[in-house]
Parts: C-alpha cells; sequence; structure tokens
C-alpha cells in the first residue's frame, strides 16, 4: 500500500510525499477482505492519502520519541488497515524497531 502524505518530508531535493506499508498476514487460514468492492460499505484502492503529521511543530520531540518508526503513522490510517482485514478478537502483530 502506499500512504499518500498531505505535506512532503525528508530529502533536499526532492522531498518525499509517499510512504509504503507492508499489510501481511500469517497462517494458513483464508485472508479476510472486509471491503470486498465496497459491500461492507468500504471502497479501498492501493493509495491511501492521509494527512502526515508534521513533525516541525510544537511537541516535534515527545511525538517523535513516542514511535517506534521514524514516521509517526496517522491513528486513521492504522484504524483502517485493521478494519479492513480483521475481525474483533483477532490478533495482530506490529512489529517496532526499537
Amino acid at each position: 500500500m502506499v500512504w499518500n502524505k498531505t505535506n512532503a518530508g525528508q530529502g533536499s531535493f526532492y522531498r518525499s510525499q509517499h510512504e509504503f506499508i507492508a499489510v501481511f498476514r500469517a497462517g494458513g487460514e483464508p485472508h479476510r477482505n472486509n471491503v470486498e468492492l465496497g459491500r461492507y460499505g468500504r471502497n479501498r484502492s492501493n493509495v491511501w492519502t492521509y494527512a502526515g503529521v508534521n513533525t516541525f511543530g510544537k511537541g516535534r520531540k515527545e511525538a517523535l520519541a513516542a514511535h517506534p518508526t521514524v514516521t509517526v503513522k496517522p491513528v486513521a490510517l492504522v484504524a483502517d488497515a485493521l478494519l479492513d482485514c480483521t475481525a474483533r478478537g483477532d490478533v495482530v502483530l506490529v512489529p517496532s524497531s526499537r
């Protein structure tokens, strides 16, 4: 999936305004599709546009310290990814770089 940010991030010449987000599943069960071309009211593509977190404003150090990856992901992005492919009670692994 590609996260199309509303503000460009790091870089000096061409600043990156997108980030690749990997979504995997493990195990032998069939994958869960809570989208099904809008059947459940969710219409999605592989490009998601969410506001990027401005890490140059007030509280920058605290926001970065509280997040395990370089780029802080919007809560709505993570919530939508979970809604797309999980059911209540499913186990979700979020690997950390720490």
